[in-house]
């Protein structure tokens, strides 16, 4: 599993969508895309990625 896929998952094993913040700390911990690469790779805001992630 590559980077992008490991934080997909992460983001939808979340129980809520978390501030942009809060993302980018457990992004740092984990070894996660950050918000800013998620958004220059989606080309969507970090909120609008997520809900689009939680949906499927």
């Amino acid at each position: 599993m590559n980077d992008y896929e490991r934080t997909i998952q992460a983001i939808k094993d979340l129980d809520k969508i978390p501030s942009k913040g809060e993302w980018n700390k457990i992004a740092m911990q984990y070894n996660f895309l950050s918000t800013r690469t998620l958004r220059a790779i989606s080309n969507m805001s970090f909120i609008d990625f997520c809900k689009s992630i939680r949906k499927r």
